[in-house]
């Protein structure tokens, strides 16, 4: 189910909440634990975007996901940044994206790996 919460000729907000099936396939497991995992989620959205002048938009994206236990609990996913354009076809994008999981599993070495992931890119991007 989707809601349009703003649409201006400047700006967008769009929010979504819907059921959803969860697969998740780890690469390694601790011995004994089931691979692949699938099971039931509840999944909102919320996607905004506004648009600067000269040519910056600048966007957010949330999304968390409610899952069994054994495919990570709950999961957020955060994107933020902006995009402009530099010189003609030449654009900027920087963007930070902060990822959480409430439950993670040891691998075979039994380290747990952490339940944030926080990672920056600066990108460069050319259309023809």
């Amino acid at each position: 189910m989707g809601y349009h919460a703003l649409d201006t000729a400047r700006a967008t907000w769009d929010l979504s909440l819907s059921p959803a099936v969860e697969y998740t396939e780890y690469f390694v497991v601790e011995g004994g634990s089931e691979n692949p995992d699938v099971g039931p989620a509840l999944v909102f959205d919320s996607d905004w975007d506004y648009e600067l002048p000269r040519d910056i938009d600048v966007f957010l994206h949330y999304r968390a996901s409610l899952m069994q236990r054994a495919s990570g609990g709950y999961h957020h996913y955060f994107e933020t940044g902006f995009k402009t354009e530099l010189y003609g076809d030449l654009d900027l994008d920087v963007t930070m994206l902060w990822e959480r999981t409430q439950v993670t599993y040891p691998d075979e070495n039994a380290l747990v790996p952490e339940q944030d992931d926080v990672r920056f890119s600066v990108a460069l991007e050319y259309g023809f």
